[in-house]
């Protein structure tokens, strides 16, 4: 059935400004003219397009406007606590760093990419502000985005320290689209090769003083997530060919309950008890 939405544009543009103004350090950080600009797109048929159109390759598609719509019109049992959850997150990120290189440039794909069907930006960005206010509460300092590794050409997603020294954090966001097998070692292996090939490909220049990190964030779906649940040792950070200074750590996606409210959580194996389903 096709979904068609019954809002004119002027409605629509009104709509989101209202869902804008409940989060003032997203408003801040979005460029001007934000939603009615004609560059943005932002109309009742091209929403209409993209619900109608969302890649059933990527199960978990979802973009800035959807997102802001659904905070004040969603269906209270989905949509609407998801649009509240992560516009929530999104929000704290714009307080948190707002003064930081780099800072508006994670945010970019949300108004540049977001009727993409080919790249499910949206997780890409949430990934790297759920990771940076993780840091932030585990007692990291951040101290910017995209940055250089070293003195080389290529960057990482998050510049921080251990220790004293530099820590590049780069995030791959990794989409399960496929039903994985309930064993430990199978898991293991699937999981390290994908954890070598984005290090290898990554790090091949990092500098001996310095950290190299891969942060890959799994979007687990159906069946899967128990999976993941039953075998928690297979998300052990994974080093690269025994390097201590190159190492992949695993992390992923659930929506659950913590401390009395509902929202979408980055979770590893030191956090994935603190939340009820």
């Amino acid at each position: 059935m096709k979904i068609t939405l019954e809002l004119n544009e002027e409605e629509l543009w009104t709509t989101l400004e209202n869902s804008i103004n409940q989060y003032s350090h997203l408003k801040s950080a979005l460029p001007d003219g934000y939603p009615r600009k004609k560059k943005f797109n932002i109309s009742p048929e091209k929403i209409s397009w993209y619900l109608n159109n969302r890649s059933d390759k990527t199960w978990d598609h979802v973009n800035l406007p959807v997102t802001l719509l659904n905070n004040i019109s969603g269906e209270e049992n989905r949509g609407k606590p998801f649009a509240i959850s992560t516009l929530s997150t999104l929000d704290r990120y714009c307080k948190e760093f707002n003064s930081l290189p780099g800072f508006k440039k994670v945010l970019g794909p949300l108004w540049n990419s977001a009727w993409d069907l080919g790249d499910a930006c949206f997780w890409s960005v949430f990934g790297e502000v759920s990771l940076a206010l993780l840091l932030y509460d585990r007692g990291y300092k951040v101290f910017g985005f995209d940055q250089n590794i070293g003195s080389g050409a290529k960057t990482c997603d998050i510049k921080t320290e251990h220790n004293g020294k530099p820590v590049n954090m780069d995030i791959e966001i990794k989409h399960l689209n496929f039903d994985l097998i309930d064993d430990h070692s199978k898991l293991r292996s699937l999981l390290e090769g994908y954890a070598n090939a984005k290090m290898q490909k990554k790090f091949a220049n990092l500098p001996n003083e310095e950290f190299g990190v891969i942060a890959q964030i799994y979007m687990p779906y159906g069946k899967n997530l128990p999976v993941m649940s039953n075998n928690p040792n297979a998300l052990d950070p994974v080093h690269y060919q025994g390097n201590l200074n190159q190492f992949a750590h695993l992390y992923w996606f659930a929506g659950g309950v913590k401390n009395n409210v509902f929202g979408v959580y980055l979770l590893d194996n030191k956090t994935a008890h603190t939340i009820k389903k």
